[in-house]
């Protein structure tokens, strides 16, 4: 497969991480409605395994699944298993899409988080349709997006920034148009020392110009209850 995260997967956690410390509170709380009982917790996109950390604390007799198909982001994500005896014992990590994993047919909560936007309309209706069917009554599935609309344009930001030994990590993003409903995201991240660049990589992913109004209103023809979390969070029930 062509693993689009090959040579950035190791930038990822500059921008992540913080996004988590700020996100996962409000995530946890959201998976106290979980119910172990009925199923496993599903993390859809697993990345580098923050939302795994926050599954384990927020629902501690919970097994969990992660989805993580880029082999490199699916190394670090092991490594970060690996490393916590309470996760270890817990966590199944498969290498594969959402539309090829083969689920539980019931499932006690779901995170997805920077999953959504990269959906097509169809594969979205397609995942409101699992959750209908898999979800048990009253778990939660907890889902982000980015709040956007297809006009909107973001000339390149600095967004994250993290000192590394002798070394600064930056991550930059612009948003360009890709079409009449989705727009591009164009992250390039930059290793300097002193001031002096030493390394800089790139990559663009086609996302979903979507907002939290109309994830409800495609969630809700599944037969799928929306509840604002955040502005660009939402929980979804049955």
């Amino acid at each position: 497969m062509n693993d689009t995260y090959a040579a950035t997967a190791e930038f990822f956690d500059v921008l992540s991480g913080p996004y988590w410390s700020s996100r996962g509170p409000l995530v946890g709380a959201a998976l106290g409605r979980a119910k172990p009982e009925a199923g496993p917790i599903l993390d859809v996109g697993s990345g580098t395994g923050h939302a795994a950390g926050v599954i384990a604390r927020a629902v501690p007799r919970a097994d969990i699944i992660c989805l993580e198909p880029s082999p490199a982001m699916r190394s670090a994500l092991t490594s970060r298993i690996l490393a916590d005896a309470a996760l270890t014992s817990r966590v199944t990590v498969l290498p594969d899409k959402l539309e090829d994993a083969e689920l539980p047919d019931r499932l006690g909560g779901v995170i997805a988080f920077g999953v959504i936007g990269s959906l097509e309309e169809a594969d979205r209706r397609s995942f409101w349709k699992m959750l209908a069917e898999r979800l048990s009554p009253g778990a939660p599935a907890v889902v982000d997006v980015m709040n956007i609309d297809a006009t909107q344009r973001a000339r390149p930001a600095r967004v994250a920034e993290r000192q590394v030994g002798r070394q600064s990590y930056e991550a930059w993003l612009s948003v360009e148009g890709d079409g009449p409903d989705r727009v591009r995201l164009v992250m390039t991240y930059r290793v300097l020392r002193d001031g002096t660049l030493l390394r800089e990589h790139g990559d663009e992913h086609s996302w979903a110009a979507l907002t939290l109004p109309a994830l409800a209103a495609e969630a809700e023809q599944a037969g799928l209850t929306c509840t604002e979390l955040a502005k660009d969070v939402a929980l979804l029930r049955l």
